[in-house]
C-alpha cells in the first residue's frame, strides 16, 4: 500500500510540472514609458513640457499625427499642472483654455522645426515646450 501512495504522488507532480506547451504561452509585458513629461515648477514658478520624438520620423504623415497626438495630451497635462488641474473634471476654465491654445501655438512651431530637420537628415529626440 505505502508503495502505490508514493507512485500516485510521484505521478501527481508529474502532471502538476509545467510542460513545453505552457512554457511557451508566457508572455512578459514591459512597463509603458510616458511619451511625455511635465516638470516644475522650476525656481521661477514655470513647467516645461518635454515630449519624445525619438520614435518617430517627424517627416512621414504617421510620424506628424503621432507627434500631434503626444503633444495634444502632453499640454494638457502641462496646463493641468500649472493650474491645479480643471476645478470640474472635463472642463477648463478661460485661463486654462488660454494655456491651452498657447502652448499649442508654440507646440506647432517646434513640431514644424522637428519635420525640417528630420528631412534634413538632422532627427530631434525631445520637444521642449516651456509654459510661458
Amino acid at each position: 500500500m505505502r508503495i502505490t501512495v508514493i507512485a500516485a504522488s510521484i505521478a501527481a507532480l508529474a502532471l502538476a510540472a509545467p510542460s513545453d506547451t505552457a512554457l511557451a504561452e508566457i508572455t512578459a509585458v514591459a512597463p509603458r514609458v510616458s511619451a511625455h513629461a511635465v516638470t516644475g515648477p522650476d525656481a521661477l514658478g514655470r513647467y516645461t513640457l518635454r515630449v519624445s520624438i525619438a520614435d518617430l520620423d517627424p517627416a512621414s504623415d504617421a510620424g506628424w499625427l503621432t507627434m500631434d497626438r503626444r503633444v495634444t495630451m502632453g499640454t494638457a497635462l502641462l496646463c493641468d499642472a500649472a493650474q491645479s488641474g480643471p476645478r470640474y473634471p472635463g472642463f477648463h476654465d478661460s485661463v486654462q483654455r488660454n494655456c491651452l491654445a498657447e502652448t499649442r501655438a508654440a507646440a506647432q512651431a517646434e513640431m514644424t522645426r522637428a519635420r525640417a530637420l528630420a528631412r534634413s537628415g538632422q532627427p530631434m529626440a525631445w520637444l521642449d515646450l516651456p509654459l510661458r
